[in-house]
């Protein structure tokens, strides 16, 4: 466990060095490889004790933060496409992810791909009623309303 947390830090530590605006697609794309190549899934899970929900949670939340941050690199560098690839790895990673999901639809609905935009809100629901978690926030079901308006 420790070797393998190590080594994510190590991986998260260069991110956060070479995160800037002048940060280049293809490395936010060779970082976010590293950054799954490391993370497995959730940390020691199945474990209930605090210690373990507590590392897991913060692994899972910068792992996460990381990702979101290569994808927004992507975007502003004008690679969408790696984006959209990037933020679909994401949910991969965190099913109930529901920020994930609304930046998947944004970017889908400035892209012009509606259908695409909707059929991620349909599968954020469905994950979301299956895990118990409820509906999709309004800011979800906003911006699924908006997309529809598109269509």
């Amino acid at each position: 466990c420790r070797v393998d947390l190590d080594a994510l830090d190590e991986v998260l530590i260069d991110i956060d060095a070479l995160y800037g605006p002048h940060t280049s697609a293809d490395t936010a794309v060779a970082l976010a490889a590293k950054v799954l190549d490391v993370y497995q899934g959730p940390f020691m899970d199945g474990e209930a004790q605090a210690e373990f929900v507590t590392v897991r949670e913060r692994v899972r939340n910068r792992v996460l933060g990381a990702l979101d941050q290569l994808a927004r690199v992507c975007e502003s560098a004008g690679a969408p496409q790696r984006a959209l690839a990037l933020f679909r790895r994401a949910i991969d990673q965190d099913p109930l992810a529901e920020a994930f999901h609304r930046r998947l639809m944004l970017m889908l609905r400035e892209l012009g791909r509606m259908a695409e935009a909707v059929e991620v809100y349909a599968r954020c629901k469905s994950l979301l009623e299956t895990a118990h978690a409820g509906a999709p926030s309004p800011e979800t079901q906003a911006i699924y309303e908006a997309v529809k308006r598109d269509l």
